[in-house]
């Protein structure tokens, strides 16, 4: 069993308490539960054997000093999932250190004890019942350790073992999980894969560095990063210079507004290339955005900030501790928000012209599936007012020839009128179409929008429309009397009208 690692400690004050853990294992499973897929346990060890490659990384060329292959192997028959890597390995005292110290936490280059907490190590307990490390480093034997979800005493200390292992370097570590909970073998080579892409997309960036995910007996595939270059758009690069605690933090930011939307690529924010969360779920930098959502959940802004260690992350991982560090990096970020919101206000406008574009189509479509009015009936509508449009005198584009199909409107929404003098009118036709402003207010009212400002159809606007254009089609008059403009304004008024008493209707209803 482990000697006890606790330093001597002077006899208990009295009238003081001290914390005792009762049941060692119990808690650790508990802690386990915040992982929350297998996919996120596996990230752990991966995070782990990227932390050891950190350390021979050399920042002034940004290049390892030879190839850092890190496999994860995935075996459906044995039911194990194995994480292997060719970068220093543990001596035997660092090996049983991570193990059995549970929330040590050391500071960067410290073979496998670089996470802030000191926990990651047992974060197979969340999805299996035991777990297995063969390690070999360069100034000692190989050796292994095993671990159980249900032991906290009687392990066994580490093992020696001197065979060869098995990498180019001769050095490294091999970690191997095994018996699944039923629960949690939901995962794929598809899965893990797409997961490393995702939490650790600008590590796998680096040239000299190569992650793979494979199942036994088939080929492995590689991880790779997002391309950028790939996508047409305009893009911000900055790399900001934050001066605390008289020392330069640089953060660097390659974000993208891009032409079409890219609903699965949000701006995310990295420590040290990897990923923390996406900025629109940062609760502590949406809270100082002047543009919130409305700019970094943008559709079409992608991209990434590396923040460095100018921050730290909250033990959650999906936030950053209040720290001045912490503001002084949001402050300048945050200064960058008129530069991106430009860019981003120029394809909202593109995007509403498609929006609306889209929904002219399918009022097109709608006037069409609503059928050829019978014609028969067509110069009796309205006859019995004297001054109505339909007893106004019919020409000859608003009473079809019998030997003549009737001609379906055209629909159109517009920003201007084809005639000056219709500027102020919410609709007008022209021959065979009917214009439609989208810029009057009885329109706009009824038109909702999106937090990224994309014009939203609504129920009312709809309304609107039909009634609209019911006006005009199928009779469609040449002549506008007072008649016709006052059942329009009736229309939209009734409607306005109801809709402004809707919740009082919904509720006397409800009492009844």
């Amino acid at each position: 069993m482990f000697r006890a690692n606790t330093p001597s400690r002077p006899n208990r004050i009295p009238g003081t308490m001290e914390l005792e853990i009762s049941d060692p294992v119990l808690m650790l499973n508990e802690i386990a539960r915040r992982y929350e897929t297998t996919e996120r346990v596996l990230m752990e060890y991966v995070d782990n054997a990227l932390d050891d490659a950190e350390a021979l990384y050399r920042e002034n060329d940004q290049h390892y000093p030879y190839p850092i292959a890190i496999e994860i192997t995935i075996d459906p028959t044995a039911g194990t999932v194995t994480i292997q890597d060719n970068c220093r390995g543990m001596p035997r005292d660092v090996l049983e250190r991570v193990v059995k110290n549970i929330g040590e936490s050391s500071k960067r280059g410290v073979t496998w004890v670089n996470g802030r907490f000191g926990f990651g190590v047992h974060a197979f307990r969340a999805a299996a019942e035991s777990i297995r490390f063969q390690t070999q480093h360069q100034t000692s034997s190989g050796y292994s350790l095993e671990l159980d979800r249900s032991q906290h005493r009687g392990i066994k200390e580490a093992k020696r073992n001197d065979d060869a292992f098995p990498s180019d370097s001769g050095t490294g570590t091999i970690v191997t999980i095994s018996n699944f909970d039923a629960d949690w073998n939901d995962f794929s080579v598809d899965s893990v894969k797409a997961e490393i892409e995702h939490h650790f997309e600008r590590l796998i960036a680096r040239p000299n560095l190569t992650i793979t995910v494979g199942e036994t007996d088939q080929s492995p595939q590689r991880c790779l990063p997002f391309d950028y270059e790939t996508l047409n758009g305009e893009s911000i690069r900055r790399t900001l210079q934050v001066d605390y605690k008289e020392e330069p933090y640089p953060i660097a930011m390659q974000l993208m507004v891009a032409r079409d939307k890219q609903p699965d690529r949000a701006v995310s924010f990295f420590v040290r290339g990897r990923r923390i969360n996406d900025a629109v779920q940062i609760k502590s930098f949406m809270r100082k955005s002047n543009f919130k959502t409305r700019l970094w959940g943008h559709p079409h802004l992608l991209g990434y900030i590396e923040v460095g260690e100018i921050v730290q992350p909250a033990i959650t991982r999906d936030d950053f501790n209040r720290t001045k560090g912490r503001q002084l990096c949001y402050e300048a970020i945050l200064a960058l928000e008129p530069e991106i919101n430009t860019l981003i206000r120029r394809v909202n406008t593109v995007d509403k012209d498609k929006t609306l574009g889209t929904f002219e189509n399918a009022i097109n479509d709608a006037v069409a599936a609503a059928g050829t009015p019978d014609q028969a009936t067509i110069p009796a509508l309205g006859a019995a007012s004297e001054g109505s449009a339909a007893t106004a005198a019919p020409s000859t584009d608003q009473i079809p020839d019998d030997s003549e199909p009737f001609a379906m409107p055209d629909i159109r929404l517009v920003s201007e009128f084809p005639t000056a003098d219709d500027a102020d009118k919410r609709v007008c036709r022209v021959n065979k179409t009917i214009y439609i402003n989208i810029e009057h207010p009885d329109f706009q009212e009824r038109l909702a929008y999106t937090r990224q400002k994309i014009p939203k159809i609504t129920d009312r606007l709809t309304a609107y429309l039909a009634g609209l254009i019911s006006i005009y089609y199928p009779v469609q008059p040449s002549v506008e009397t007072a008649d016709l403009k006052a059942q329009v304004d009736t229309i939209i008024k009734l409607e306005t009208a109801l809709h402004q008493q809707q919740s009082e209707l919904a509720k006397a209803l409800v009492s009844k």
